[in-house]
């Protein structure tokens, strides 16, 4: 309680000492309306069994360990009988469960609103890989007479969890002014899989990085909405610091000798700060006429000294202050107006400027390894976006949209690369009868300028500017929907792009794709209903090099049908059904030498679920739920030293697995 007290007092000072936060967050403060529905006062108990270590890539989820999890989920909602206008909730999700929330706020309608919450989220990469590396400095063990490194091996699990306190408020200072406040502050802890690599001797290894940072931002805004001007202002910081140290170190385990590893300094994210002052302006000078622009400037810091690694004293010299001494200043001015000619015709026109700056010239002519001079990838640009468009109705029953996107891309580096690209687009919506409807989007853009690299050298430096490539884009996508019956919709739809690189020696040539779709929506009764789609895309990329051509060729194949209905005609039983099954296959063919192995993805999935009310207040709710997963990525499925006499990985296999959930609940409504 010491700790958590503690932290709400940090992130209090933190605000009053000028820190407040606006667009960057990722949710605004309650509204001071009364959230809708009748008083209520519910608990559900939840109980979940996962068969397996649930591995979720990049994504954070509910039940993640093995075994049984017990939970409990409250929803009480109050509004004052005498004041209507007062009322306050409260709200837990998952308490005992690695994925908990809490919220309780308070307010009154067109006065002020408040809220604390309070959220824990897991996220589960991969579990008991192994390494030789021990400790929290990650230091190799001494080895005894006849053993190595791939004996010696300790297990470890890679996985972190974000833990975030918000808090948030609203005042309404009078008819057209309220004020909105912010505070938010995550933690995340836990270990991430890094590898560190020599560009040379083309050794390196994989190892547990620590994880052990916080990110602090709050915000404050002023609205203002008059019957015809409306404005929004506010200010914005966020601030990003190590809890722990700025490095950590781990010992190499490719040196020359094991018994005195080479020690590598590895740096952490370093601290930095973000501020941001944003405004914005909407005027409606007619009924048919409306302008809005907006202004954003914001200005980042860095920590000027967050690499710290004696080995490395040359390099680090160059840049200076044992850092990328990142200062990076943003702005944004955007103007938008609307006209609507008549009632068939509407016009809208649209600008952009955005200005990216380092604000310092240190990373450019760098000495490299092959004595030459290097500018690193560019950050610094001015941008210019103009588009304008009409929407029309033609012939009664058909919507007509055309129109033209234009865009500047100033790079400022040392030798200055000017990009423009020009779209033109289309939509055509259409009702040929009440029972069918069709829709046709097509677009043509085509980027030009002094972008590309044509000197082709045997070092891969030209692939830097390739991204930025003259190319030619075509899209095209139609689709058809048809209410065959009362109780019936089916539905096609068909897209086509295609992408043309010119002067490609190296990189991307060309990438086309094409999807086809088909969906049906099947609702015979009101006691029952379901849907079912399918849909297959096919796909070509060319990629070329000095000495070697690949062609990417990619099929994917998706079935889905689900189902729900209402077993009882009281509607106290109910049951549902989802299948999902998605296949995936690339072939990369090479021009000289033999193909790569063939990649081959599944996905499977089945989820029954049904309730039950025994009474009006109360609800039975049983799920399960089977998961499958497949794949023959070759990149993966390395094993422990010894087996690689270039690279050490930590032993992380193909996702491949299959979960088995159950989770039932029993809630009531008091």
């Amino acid at each position: 309680m010491k700790n958590k007290t503690q932290n709400l007092c940090q992130l209090l000072a933190f605000a009053a000492a000028g820190s407040v936060s606006l667009g960057a967050l990722a949710s605004t403060p309650f509204s001071t309306a009364i959230p809708p529905g009748p008083e209520q006062e519910e608990i559900e108990f939840s109980a979940k069994y996962l068969n397996k270590d649930s591995v979720r890539i990049h994504r954070y989820t509910g039940p993640v360990e093995e075994g049984m999890q017990y939970g409990v989920d409250i929803n009480a909602l109050y509004k004052d009988g005498e004041k209507d206008n007062r009322y306050s909730q409260f709200q837990v999700k998952g308490l005992g469960t690695n994925s908990q929330y809490f919220k309780a706020r308070v307010g009154e309608q067109g006065n002020y609103s408040t809220a604390f919450e309070y959220r824990e989220r897991p996220l589960f990469h991969y579990l008991d890989l192994s390494s030789p590396l021990h400790g929290n400095s990650l230091h190799l063990p001494a080895l005894s007479g006849g053993t190595s490194l791939g004996d010696v091996q300790e297990s470890w699990d890679i996985k972190h969890k974000r833990e975030s306190i918000r808090i948030s408020g609203q005042k309404v200072l009078n008819r057209e002014w309220r004020m909105n406040v912010l505070l938010n502050r995550e933690d995340k802890t836990g270990r991430r899989l890094q590898g560190y690599g020599e560009w040379f001797s083309r050794e390196g290894f994989q190892m547990p990085a620590p994880i052990d940072q916080r990110t602090d931002q709050a915000s404050l805004t002023l609205e203002y909405a008059g019957k015809k001007l409306q404005s929004r202002m506010g200010y914005h910081v966020s601030e990003f610091k190590q809890l722990g140290d700025e490095y950590f170190l781990v010992d190499d385990g490719f040196t020359v000798n094991p018994a005195n590893p080479r020690r590598r300094h590895m740096a952490m994210s370093p601290d930095s700060t973000h501020q941001q002052l944003n405004a914005s302006l909407a005027y409606q000078f007619s009924a048919d006429t409306r302008v809005s622009t907006e202004l954003d400037y914001g200005r980042a810091r860095q920590d000027n000294r967050f690499v710290r690694d004696p080995d490395y004293f040359n390099v680090l010299n160059l840049i200076g202050m044992d850092s990328l001494n990142a200062k990076f200043d943003t702005t944004r001015f955007a103007v938008r107006g609307t006209h609507r000619v008549n009632n068939d015709i509407r016009l809208r026109a649209n600008y952009r400027f955005d200005d990216r700056n380092t604000r310092t010239t240190m990373h450019r002519n760098l000495p490299s390894e092959f004595g030459t001079l290097r500018t690193m990838r560019p950050i610094d640009l001015r941008r210019h976006t103009m588009d304008i468009d009409a929407n029309m109705r033609v012939l009664n029953n058909s919507t007509l949209l055309l129109g033209v996107k234009y865009e500047d891309t100033d790079r400022l580096v040392a030798a200055r690369s000017e990009t423009e690209e020009t779209t033109v687009h289309g939509r055509l919506r259409t009702r040929i009868s009440p029972e069918v409807s069709t829709g046709l989007k097509v677009s043509y853009a085509e980027r030009v300028g002094s972008t590309y690299d044509d000197t082709v050298t045997g070092n891969h430096e030209a692939l830097r500017k390739y991204h930025l490539a003259s190319v030619d884009r075509s899209n095209v996508a139609a689709n058809i929907n048809w209410n065959a019956l009362e109780q019936m919709a089916l539905g096609v739809e068909v897209t086509w792009k295609e992408d043309r690189y010119k002067k490609s020696e190296l990189g991307l040539q060309s990438d086309d794709r094409m999807a086809y779709t088909l969906t049906a929506d099947y609702f015979p009764s009101s006691r029952l209903s379901g849907y079912g789609y399918f849909t297959f895309e096919n796909g070509e990329r060319e990629q070329a090099g000095l000495s070697q051509q690949l062609r990417h060729e990619l099929r994917t194949y998706t079935v889905g049908l689900g189902g729900r209905g209402d077993i009882t005609e009281d509607g106290r039983w109910g049951a549902g059904a989802d299948i999902l099954y998605i296949t995936s296959y690339t072939d990369i063919k090479a021009t000289q030498g033999a193909d790569f192995n063939k990649l081959k993805n599944k996905l499977r999935e089945l989820r029954l679920y049904g309730d039950w009310k025994p009474r009006e207040n109360t609800t039975v709710k049983l799920m399960y739920m089977a998961h499958q997963y497949r794949e023959n990525d070759w990149a993966l499925d390395h094993n422990q030293v010894g087996t690689n006499s270039s690279y050490w990985f930590m032993g992380a296999e193909n996702y491949s697995q299959t979960v088995h959930m159950i989770m039932g609940s029993v809630a009531y409504r008091f």
